[in-house]
């Protein structure tokens, strides 16, 4: 049995061969791969002459210049490119307006309700349609679908707010009935509706340069279309200026409060117009000042872009 003394001893005699060996090592240990290394090859270094670059002064660029086919300018008065928003056709097309006649004489026929009259239409589906008296529709032909909204009184007269909320293409008659299947659906149809021939409408494109000579043309909001506490982007009101004022599709107007006794009348919000009829138009909200909006608020023309 070992004892510490003996462990003690054995440990010494390892240490003493390890010191042993290390000293036995050459001071340089590199001197052992000597014969593995190859001596770089020493080149003469030749002087190379570098000719000095010469510099052109660089002359000012005309706008002619840099509106070439070669190289486009950042901003190029001549540019064809557009700047300015479009109102598409769909914007137009489902853009509410005001009807004054008699709602007798409005669309050519009425959409039946389904069977179950909690149900609404759906895109493709095939619905029925009483047509009025006279009217004419072949096989293939595209009708759009009105919806008859609350009436709303303007100028002293009360007329109907009309939207388009679908468009259907006609299949086939039988009898004193008709069937269309619906295309497009832009809003609620649950029959009653009435359908009118389609009207086409092309886009109007809103340049951000203003036209001479606007027109000064006032009025006041005579509604809004969705009843909500507060005014939002992309809602629709009715002023009670039209066609007939110089109202134009695509014109700005901007919406003040009503003047007040001993009160500073500020800047609402401002619309565009996308529906003018002959004494009204329907605009859009496109920027908000404030939270609060009340018939009778002022509106007056802002800015017409150049045709």
């Amino acid at each position: 049995m070992m004892t510490k003394k003996h462990i003690f001893a054995k440990a010494l005699a390892a240490m003493a061969l390890c010191f042993h060996t290390i000293s036995a090592q050459p001071a340089d240990w590199s001197e052992g791969f000597a014969e593995f290394e190859t001596p770089p090859a020493t080149a003469p270094v030749v002087p190379v002459a570098v000719a000095p670059i010469a510099v052109e002064p660089v002359s000012p660029t005309s706008a002619e210049d840099l509106g070439g086919a070669g190289q486009p300018a950042m901003i190029d008065a001549e540019s064809t490119m557009r700047l300015g928003t479009e109102l598409s056709a769909q914007a137009l097309a489902t853009a509410p307006f005001m009807y004054f006649d008699r709602l007798s004489a409005l669309g050519d026929g009425k959409l039946l309700r389904p069977q179950n009259r909690a149900a609404i239409y759906h895109p493709f589906d095939r619905i029925t349609v009483k047509p009025t008296s006279g009217a004419v529709y072949r096989i293939g032909d595209t009708v759009d679908v009105l919806n008859v909204g609350r009436p709303i009184s303007v100028n002293g007269r009360t007329g109907r707010l009309i939207t388009r909320t679908g468009r259907a293409v006609v299949l086939g008659a039988a009898g004193r009935r008709m069937v269309i299947q619906l295309t497009e659906k832009w809003g609620q149809i649950e029959g009653g509706e009435r359908i009118v021939k389609t009207a086409q409408f092309t886009p109007v494109y809103t340049d951000t340069r203003p036209a001479p000579d606007i027109p000064q043309i006032r009025g006041n909001v005579a509604a809004r279309v969705e009843n909500t506490a507060t005014p939002y982007l992309q809602q629709y009101l009715i002023i009670n200026r039209g066609s007939a004022d110089g109202v134009m599709i695509g014109d700005f107007f901007r919406v003040r409060e009503r003047e007040r006794t001993n009160r500073l009348s500020e800047d609402v919000l401002e619309a565009q117009v996308v529906n003018v009829t002959e004494n009204t138009a329907t605009l859009i909200v496109v920027k908000l000042h404030k939270h609060h909006l009340d018939i009778g608020d002022a509106v007056f023309l802002s800015m017409r872009a150049v045709q």
